[in-house]
């Protein structure tokens, strides 16, 4: 009987039971919708909506912590940082509004199907934006609630390598932005790059 629960216990693979965290590096270039846009008088009458502020292509930098629950499923916690310029437009022309850097964590989960090469992301989690020489930006903004959903593919190559798209929406707004009667807005960044590390792969 003791041989038996033995040979049971010993044939159990508990190191394989045990919680498992995975790390992988991120890097890419962000693209972002307008920010901002407001109201200006130009020569002599109201434009509505007519100066726009919107950040150009920035890279991005991250990291991601995965925890396979099964083959196809982990839960995923990512963070990244962008710094890059915000440019204005309006009808006197473009210029150069000073430097933005955004940071956002996000929770969620990964999902791969039965094909090795593809996998889904979808998650939940805050965004801020920091640039204390830019006048909407002065006084700081307004941690925002942001949502993503993603995807990546891993190219045919013997490296732990994947190409990914991640499509984030979020809502913007700031103290100074407010106070001149500016109106929280919809923003969608486009996150295109590449991951390094084993991922959620077992």
């Amino acid at each position: 009987m003791g041989a038996g629960l033995w040979a049971a216990c010993g044939s159990t693979p508990l190191v394989a039971q045990a919680p498992v965290l995975r790390v992988e590096a991120r890097a890419g270039v962000a693209l972002s919708t307008v920010l901002a846009q407001a109201d200006v008088v130009h020569e002599g009458r109201l434009e509505a909506g007519s100066a726009t502020l919107r950040p150009g292509p920035s890279p991005f930098l991250g990291a991601a912590l995965l925890h396979p629950v099964d083959e196809q499923l982990s839960l995923e916690f990512v963070a990244a940082l962008s710094r890059g310029g915000l440019d204005g437009n309006g009808p006197g022309g473009r210029w150069h509004a000073g430097e933005v850097t955004v940071v956002h964590g996000t929770l969620g989960l990964r999902y791969r199907p039965r094909v090795r090469w593809l996998y889904g992301r979808a998650g939940a989690g805050l965004i801020a934006y920091h640039g204390s020489e830019l006048a909407i930006l002065r006084e700081g903004s307004h941690t925002g609630l942001l949502l993503m959903g993603g995807a990546g593919v891993k190219p045919p190559v013997d490296l732990p390598l994947r190409i990914e798209l991640e499509l984030q929406g979020h809502s913007f707004g700031s103290v100074a932005f407010r106070r001149e009667g500016g109106v929280d807005g919809s923003v969608a960044r486009l996150l295109v790059g590449v991951t390094v590390g084993p991922g959620g792969e077992r």
